[in-house]
């Protein structure tokens, strides 16, 4: 018996399409047109917006692989200057 391979839904990929359709309609809404950025050499996902002074890239982006959101770097000095404040007490 032949095993089954059940392929993952990539849910970065997904959120990626679904945001940029939203972009889409949202710069069509504005009379803005826009292209794939993939006819100018720029990686899938990424939108060209044709605007009246100049072009302006789109490009989504995910967190890297095994991690799902972004830590604010706000966050991370806070944390540190508590640190810092524990250490000089």
């Amino acid at each position: 018996m032949a095993k089954k391979i059940v392929k993952k839904v990539d849910q970065k990929k997904v959120m990626k399409a679904e945001i940029k359709k939203q972009i889409e309609r949202m710069l069509e809404d504005m009379v803005v047109k826009s292209s794939n950025g993939e006819d100018f050499g720029f990686t899938s996902g990424t939108l060209v917006a044709h605007m009246k002074e100049c072009d302006v890239q789109i490009k989504l982006i995910t967190p890297k692989a095994g991690i799902d959101r972004y830590e604010s770097l706000v966050e991370e000095e806070e944390e540190e200057e508590e640190e810092e404040e524990i250490v000089e007490e």
